[in-house]
């Protein structure tokens, strides 16, 4: 309870770029970040193989993808917001380093093909 008070009181004082040096080596909230950020170290390092295993091989129907941008690195994500223009649907942004938000399950829009089919030229798909 100590420590969640202490975190709250530091509010938004307290980034992803600025924690180790507003937290004290030997408080259990900087052991706790530092473990985290190597986890998300590895996390990165491991998305990063498996693309490049993905990289070249055909697209299937059910498959989970992410869209990265090349030239940015920053994927197609859904936003928490409703779009504008169709308000049933969600809004879409360019984020950096993915998330939630950024894997989507490709569909077919006409449902004609499977999952598990090859999505060929000219198909007309969903991403959900």
């Amino acid at each position: 309870k100590k420590r969640l008070q202490k975190v709250k009181d530091l509010g938004k004082k307290i980034t992803e770029h600025n924690w180790r040096r507003k937290l004290d080596r030997s408080d259990p909230l900087y052991k706790d970040l530092a473990a985290d950020q190597g986890k998300v170290a590895e996390e990165k390092e491991t998305n990063k193989v498996e693309a490049r295993r993905k990289e070249g091989t055909s697209l299937v129907y059910g498959a989970t993808i992410q869209l990265q941008l090349t030239g940015t690195n920053k994927f197609v994500s859904q936003a928490k917001n409703r779009a504008r223009l169709d308000k049933l649907a969600m809004q879409i942004e360019l984020a950096e380093g993915g998330g939630d938000g950024s894997w989507w399950v490709v569909t077919d829009k006409e449902d004609i093909r499977q999952d598990g089919d090859f999505v060929r030229y000219c198909d007309k798909v969903c991403l959900k």
